[in-house]
């Protein structure tokens, strides 16, 4: 398999960046460039995000990432038939209507079990998929869908059914429909559709350079683009990034003092992707330490109420996406069925003893057979002791941190329970570009140069079997980065302390 060349250019932009930054501060007469620098590394972080104009995905040709949106846009706007189960099935059935000259896959992925099966052992399901539609319902799957078989590569067409599905919470499907389901699938609409993010995206960096100033804007976009891990996933999808423009816009709002808004930012990154909820956690540590200080200040209360109402209009809203009140227990048990599985990009403390072993994976593809969540815990069980002091350490850190510090900076804090508690595709880890809106710029380098790091390792192996242990070394990059970011704050903590007399 050969390296992709934006490789070897992420490579040495981020390097480069970084170098930049840092004889800034070392060398005081350079200080009259330093607008220059940070504009630069902006503009490169902007043109690595899209791939410097070119071909926007290696598995893809074009802007639309088509692989993401048959299953975004199909699944959200046929979520009333399709529900969390009938994507693939549906999927064949049209297949053999328009195009039965097209081979079938070898193997498809089951979405009650998330086992691979071949397409003849999903029969039994395929009529009972069908009779979900009426006819003129079925006719418009059939036609949107012939606009995926006509123009997305062969290579990828043999595969995109051995994914895992549709997965986004009712709120998320309600939100992607007021967009998608009314019109076709054809690539002027699949475009705008994926303008969104960029759009979301711009509004966030626009609201982040007037709370935070040129310098945090700036080195956030150089991370947004050179990071690793999130490298080409969002561009051409439909709406992968509100979580991450609500997470953003809610710090900037926490800093700006509107708090009941921020509460309705956090609120909706929170019912579109769940663990957004943890960068609440820094806020409800100083609501904390106020509250033991025998203060009553009202932003918690504010903050609260408007995460809250939010939680209760997007429950709502994703009641009337198609499958009524039930439509979330039935996704809290596929998401359920889908967490049972352990997947080489996982992020988090776990990884850290996990390692990189490619025998967490079983059968002949390591990518398309995962082995269970079951098989995971018991090779974590003989870490358990030292997982637990890990995750405690990690908690305590940043509660120690948090405490302390200015509210919108708690808020970025998150990223740390998030590392801690929660295993997440590398990909989530784009939230990582919030991490210069806290005090200092040591960790932003830091997170460049060990992105320019993986992306140098992928580039000379960027063979997919090699996976594991390129996610296993960014997982420990992150826990030691995370670590000297909270360190200096203990060190301050204990230097305050006061020295009894002996």
């Amino acid at each position: 398999m050969e390296p992709y060349p934006d490789f070897a250019a992420r490579l040495g932009l981020a390097l480069l960046v970084a170098f930049a930054i840092v004889a800034l501060r070392v060398c005081k007469r350079l200080a009259r460039f330093e607008p220059l620098v940070y504009g630069l590394a902006g503009l490169a972080g902007c043109a690595a995000f899209l791939n410097f104009g070119g071909n926007y995905h290696w598995w893809n040709e074009g802007f639309v990432t088509r692989w993401d949106q048959f299953h975004l846009q199909l699944g959200s706007k046929y979520f009333p038939e399709l529900g969390y189960d009938g994507l693939y099935a549906a999927s064949l059935i049209a297949q053999e209507q328009t195009a039965p000259d097209l081979p079938l896959p070898k193997r498809v992925r089951d979405l009650t079990t998330f086992k691979l099966v071949t397409p003849e052992n999903q029969a039994p399901e395929l009529s009972a998929v069908r009779e979900r539609f009426s006819d003129a319902r079925w006719q418009s799957f059939v036609s949107d869908h012939s606009d995926y078989l006509e123009n997305t590569p062969p290579r990828l067409w043999r595969v995109i059914r051995s994914d895992h599905g549709y997965n986004s919470t009712p709120a998320w499907t309600f939100v992607a429909r007021l967009f998608d389901a009314r019109l076709p699938a054809t690539n002027a609409t699949l475009t705008a559709f994926a303008s969104l993010d960029l759009l979301l995206m711009a509004a966030m960096f626009a609201l982040v350079f007037r709370t935070f100033g040129y310098r945090a804007a700036c080195l956030s976009l150089a991370l947004f683009g050179l990071g690793y891990g999130w490298r080409d996933i969002y561009v051409g999808s439909l709406l992968r990034l509100d979580w991450l423009a609500a997470t953003g816009i809610g710090i900037c709002l926490l800093k700006r003092e509107r708090f009941a808004t921020a509460g309705v930012c956090f609120g909706y990154a929170a019912m579109v992707r769940i663990f957004p909820v943890l960068f609440l956690t820094g806020p409800a540590v100083l609501a904390l330490a106020a509250l033991l200080r025998g203060e009553r200040p009202r932003w918690p209360l504010r903050l609260a109420a408007g995460f809250a109402a939010m939680v209760c209009v997007a429950f709502a809203a994703g009641s009337t996406a198609g499958q009524g009140v039930d439509a979330w227990k039935v996704f809290g048990t596929h998401i359920g069925a889908y967490r049972d599985t352990w997947s080489a990009d996982l992020i988090g403390v776990d990884t850290l003893f996990l390692g990189g072993s490619t025998n967490l994976f079983a059968g002949s593809d390591e990518r398309a057979e995962r082995r269970t969540l079951q098989s995971v815990r018991e090779a974590l069980a003989k870490w358990r002791p030292v997982r637990i002091a890990v995750i405690g350490v990690f908690l305590a850190l940043a509660g120690l941190a948090m405490w302390r510090a200015p509210l919108a900076e708690a808020a970025v804090l998150g990223l740390v329970p998030f590392f801690a508690l929660t295993p997440a595709a590398a990909y989530y880890w784009i939230a990582l570009l919030v991490v210069p809106l806290r005090r200092g710029q040591g960790v932003a380098l830091a997170l460049l140069v060990l992105s320019a790091a993986m992306h140098g390792i992928e580039y000379v192996d960027p063979s997919p079997i090699q996976a594991p242990w390129r996610y296993a070394l960014l997982s420990w990059g992150y826990a030691l980065i995370l670590l000297a970011w909270l360190t200096p704050d203990l060190v301050r903590m204990i230097g305050r302390s006061p020295v009894r007399a002996s």
